[in-house]
Order: C-alpha cells, then sequence, then structure tokens
C-alpha cells in the first residue's frame, strides 16, 4: 500500500496499468494495524496499572486518539492529494480503529430501547446503500466521503449486537447470510477479475461490470467450500504445534518460489543487458535512436521477438534529473535546481517533462561544446504566467 501511495503521484506512473492483486494493499493496511494495535493496548493498560486508573478507560482514551487523529489526516490529505491519501495506512488506520470503539460501546447498547436500536441498524443500511449509490469515481476518497459508508457500518453493527440481527429482514434472506460468509472469497476474486475484463472487454466497456460481477460469484462459490472451508476447518482440529508448523512450511514455500522468481528475472535482465552492449559496440550506428538516422538501409529492420532492452529495463531507463531529485512535484513548494558539466557556457534548460526528455542528449552536446547545463524542471507545468489548472492524477 505504500508503494501504491507513492507511485500514485508520480508522474510517470499515471498510466500504469493496474496489477491482478493490487487489491491486496488493503491487507496491508490491516497487518500493519494488527501489528501496532495489540502494542497500544499493552501501553494502555500499563500506564493504567501505574497509574491505578482503570485500564478499560485507558484502552477506550487511546482508541478514541486513533480514530480523531487518523480522520483528521485523511480529511486533510484527501484534500490535497487523494492519490496518495486513498492507500496510506495513516489515512485508513482510524476506519478499523473504529470497530474497537464499537467493541468498547456494545455493553451499553443492551440498556437501549429495542426501537433504538432498529433505528440504528435502518440509519446505517441508509448510509451504507446511499454512500454506495451517490460516490463515483470522481468522488474524493476516504477523508469525509469514508464517514459515511464507515459510520453506517458501526450503526448497523452495534444496533443489531444484542439479539436484533435474529429477528431483523436483514439477515433472513440466504443470500444475504451467502454473501456474508463469502465476503472474502468475493474480496481476493472481483478485482483480478474485473481487471481482466476489462482487457478482453475493451471494445464492450458495457459488459465489463456485469461479466465480473457473474465470474466473481461463480468463482467464490465454487472456491468458498473447496479451498477456504477445507482448510479452514481442517486447520481447526489441529493443535498450535500443528498450526505453526504448516504456517512455517507455507511461508517456506512461498519465500522459495518467490526467489526463484527474482532469480529467473535477474537472469533474464542480464543476459538482455549483455546483448544490449554487445549491440551498442558492435554496430552502434544501430543502436536506438542512432538506427534513423543511418536507415534501414544500413540497420534493416527484423522481425526478431527480442526486445533490447526489455520493457521492465526501459521504464527504468529515465534521465539523472530524476535520479538527483531536479523536479519540482505537486504541491510544488520546493523549486529544485540541477547543475551539468562544468563548461564556460550556460544552458538553461526550462520546463515540464517535454523540456526534461532532452537532459540526456544535452548532456552529450555539453561534454562537446563546453556546456554546463542547469536545469529548472517542474512537472506537468509548461512555461506560462498564467494559472493552470489539473486533473488530479
Amino acid at each position: 500500500n505504500l508503494n501504491l501511495a507513492i507511485s500514485s503521484v508520480q508522474y510517470l506512473a499515471a498510466d500504469d496499468a493496474p496489477t491482478l492483486t493490487q487489491h491486496f494493499w488493503s491487507l496491508s493496511v490491516e497487518e500493519q494495524f494488527y501489528l501496532v494495535w495489540p502494542l497500544m493496548f499493552a501501553a494502555a493498560a500499563l500506564i493504567a496499572a501505574r497509574l491505578r486508573a482503570s485500564r478499560l478507560a485507558w484502552i477506550t482514551a487511546g482508541i478514541t486518539a486513533v480514530v480523531v487523529v487518523s480522520l483528521l489526516i485523511s480529511i486533510r490529505w484527501t484534500a490535497v492529494e487523494p492519490g496518495s491519501a486513498y492507500f496510506s495506512t495513516f489515512t485508513r488506520v482510524w476506519e478499523l480503529a473504529l470497530g474497537g470503539l464499537c467493541a468498547v460501546v456494545l455493553q451499553f447498547v443492551g440498556r437501549l430501547k429495542p426501537l433504538v436500536r432498529k433505528a440504528m441498524m435502518l440509519m446505517g443500511l441508509v448510509f451504507i446503500i446511499g454512500s454506495a449509490a451517490a460516490y463515483s469515481t470522481s468522488t474524493a476518497f476516504p477523508g469525509t466521503a469514508a464517514l459515511v459508508p464507515t459510520l453506517g457500518s458501526a450503526l448497523l453493527i452495534v444496533g443489531g449486537s444484542v439479539g436484533e440481527w435474529d429477528k431483523s429482514f436483514l439477515v433472513k434472506p440466504r443470500w444475504i447470510q451467502w454473501t456474508g460468509n463469502a465476503s472474502y472469497s468475493i474480496y481476493l476474486w472481483h478485482w483480478p477479475l474485473f481487471v481482466l475484463a476489462s482487457f478482453v472487454l475493451l471494445d464492450q466497456p458495457a459488459l465489463i461490470g456485469p461479466v465480473a460481477l457473474v465470474l466473481t460469484i461463480a468463482f467464490s462459490a465454487l472456491s468458498l467450500p473447496l479451498i477456504e472451508k477445507r482448510f479452514r476447518d481442517a486447520f481447526s482440529k489441529k493443535t498450535p504445534k500443528q498450526h505453526f508448523s504448516a504456517l512455517a512450511v507455507g511461508i517456506a514455500v512461498v519465500v522459495g518460489l518467490a526467489s526463484l522468481q527474482l532469480l529467473e528475472v535477474s537472469r533474464n535482465q542480464r543476459t538482455n543487458e549483455q546483448a544490449a552492449s554487445s549491440l551498442q559496440s558492435d554496430r552502434p550506428e544501430c543502436f536506438g535512436a542512432a538506427a534513423l538516422v543511418s536507415g534501414p538501409e544500413i540497420c534493416p529492420v527484423t522481425n526478431t521477438t527480442v526486445l533490447i532492452p526489455t520493457p521492465t529495463k526501459a521504464k527504468l531507463d529515465k534521465s539523472d534529473a530524476y535520479r538527483d531529485g531536479c523536479w519540482s512535484n505537486e504541491p510544488f513548494k520546493k523549486r529544485p535546481v540541477c547543475t551539468y558539466g562544468n563548461g564556460p557556457i550556460k544552458v538553461a534548460l526550462a520546463g515540464n517533462s517535454h523540456a526534461g526528455q532532452w537532459l540526456p542528449t544535452l548532456q552529450e552536446v555539453a561534454k562537446k561544446r563546453g556546456w554546463t547545463i542547469t536545469t529548472y524542471l517542474v512537472s506537468r507545468c509548461n512555461l506560462t504566467t498564467l494559472p493552470l489548472q489539473f486533473d488530479k492524477i
């Protein structure tokens, strides 16, 4: 999730296609939360013990503080940079901590009248359905927009915590119960199927959502009994030692397969780099942009399927301006300036990425002609004294 938060504000990553496992960012936030949450509880209990105060009161205060601080960060961050705010742990942790507050207030819910509890449930349902209907891709999220469905979920849970669920029409239908049981399977399947459908049905965008939905339900219906329940039920009968042993084996297998994949990628990159180096030394007139100058007579077009460099390597082939931090990016508070060369002739390279792309070429010219290049590069902004308005990436 942190990687996605960083790349979401990078201009060169604006057109990157989503991966099949991008939705795992929320699991990343969840696991970070689980790492810190027990430590916060332990710290609150320790303070309460030393002050001889109520442990529940200190834990509640800690939870409340996390909710308030994270929510304020979320509102501010979303207003400034919604792209990175969407994936950030700091803007999302309040949504999980709110569940902790629900657990705290459950002991008091029984004092409320049944009519009040039912009203809470209905209000929560309205919040959830209303946000689903009203929100779109243009809604700045999380920020204040996240309050509606999150509070709706809290009201629904708390209001139905004292027997109201058993009497509620909200959970009686079997399809609703099945959806709740299969929610994790649906979560795992929905995103990769949506991404694949977006590619397969590129010319029929109206079918992408319905097809992805139908396939998600179908695959979840299969994986829930065949995979999820089978392994969950099997592990429920194991001892703690067997649990940890199976976990260790699973981790070892995953790490081993990932290591083999990294080794293969590294081997392919080395082979490609060697081919590029050989081509550059043997036929420099046909390497890269020089082939355009030489023409097809000297550098005939071949039908090879080997791309030099590989697309992944080419993506990293950027000018020194990126490595040296020479760009002013949103919110454009900093104005970095970089200098290349030490010749007597001063050359200014000013503009956005259309200007910055010329830096490698100008560096070569600077060596031959004795130039000193100073960059004044601002992401997305062209040279003008007029105010510019951009859509959020």
